[in-house]
């Protein structure tokens, strides 16, 4: 009886059969990130973050951070009670912090302020409660902002609420071993929502997102990547704090009811 050859050894003796080694090892570690501004000098290059990272608070920016009121005005803001007509205004203002200041100074700003400001009013014109969200230009506001002058400047455009938002944003980049580098921009926003007749704040909240990316082809250089993330960013932040903030002004009492 004749002997039966194996396929891969019969393949052999006419063209050499080999076999691919199996690969038992792990997957290698990606590199880790690092940051790209982490300096203040860094934020001042043409690449410099369009919100930078922030070290000072919001309430050290509104001057709350020292706030010595009496007891009286304590108590007078507990026993108060919110309510709100069936529609409200609410103007909303994009406050920027010492570093986005001197990044604004610098010149290193773009487009993507003006982009921000659209997608945060219609973040906030999507609750079913609001009648009408529009911007509340900075010079309304002065250099020194307080809670008493935000709410004057909101009462100036006769807006029931003042939303006021504060983009932070750190940056980071990697090589891959395969393709091209990385960019990763983590941005926190800190929101507060301000009555303008009471003072009182019925809604704060802090949302961070990230968004990693590559440079694309519409990119001029690596700055524009970094924006463009950073700005994808803040906008899925918004997103998140419009649709909070529209579950927050379901639970405020309707004036009169």
């Amino acid at each position: 009886m004749p002997t039966r050859i194996p396929s891969c050894l019969a393949l052999s003796l006419l063209l050499g059969c080999a076999t691919a080694p199996v690969n038992t090892s792990a997957p290698q570690p990606q590199p880790p990130w690092r940051e790209t501004a982490a300096s203040l000098n860094a934020l001042l290059r043409s690449d410099a973050s369009e919100w930078p990272a922030e070290e000072a608070s919001l309430a050290a920016a509104l001057d709350l951070s020292a706030a010595d009121a009496p007891d009286s005005v304590i108590d007078g803001l507990l026993a108060r009670r919110l309510a709100w007509p069936a529609q409200i205004a609410v103007a909303v203002l994009h406050l920027r912090g010492p570093q986005a200041i001197r990044s604004w100074i610098s010149g290193t700003t773009s487009d993507l302020s003006q982009a921000l400001a659209d997608s945060a009013v219609q973040a906030v014109a999507r609750a079913p409660r609001v009648a009408r969200a529009s911007v509340l230009p900075a010079l309304l506001v002065g250099e020194r902002p307080s809670v008493a002058g935000l709410r004057e400047a909101a009462a100036r455009v006769q807006a029931e609420a003042l939303l006021v938002y504060r983009p932070s944003c750190r940056v980071y980049e990697r090589t891959p071993f395969v393709g091209s580098i990385q960019y990763r921009a983590q941005c926190t926003l800190q929101v507060v929502l301000l009555d303008t007749r009471s003072g009182l704040m019925p809604f704060a909240m802090v949302v961070t997102r990230e968004r990693v990316t590559t440079k694309q082809r519409g990119d001029f250089d690596r700055g524009e990547t970094v924006r463009r993330a950073q700005a994808e960013a803040v906008v899925l932040a918004l997103g998140e704090v419009g649709t909070r903030l529209a579950q927050a002004l379901g639970h405020v009492p309707v004036a009169g009811s």
